[in-house]
């Protein structure tokens, strides 16, 4: 999955909204199976998904540290 930043997406992260699974993966041009994996693989930590009654979301924050623009700088913080 390959796409440009969206407004939307990009009005999220600005108004620090959770994220959605295909809002997160469109953040980085991934599949959302890519992030269910960085989720299992601890490329993103754990506090990168939030629980808001029962529906999985994404914290921008901890998004946009984590993966940019290299997966190394998180180092599991």
């Amino acid at each position: 999955m390959k796409s440009q930043l969206t407004p939307r997406v990009l009005a999220q992260l600005a108004n620090s909204r959770p994220l959605t699974k295909k809002e997160a993966a469109q953040y980085y041009s991934v599949s959302e199976r890519t992030i269910d994996r960085w989720l299992l693989e601890g490329v993103l930590p754990p506090q990168a998904k939030l629980t808001i009654g029962g529906t999985i979301r994404f914290d921008p924050h901890v998004l946009e540290t984590c993966l940019k623009p290299a997966v190394s700088e998180c180092d599991n913080k």
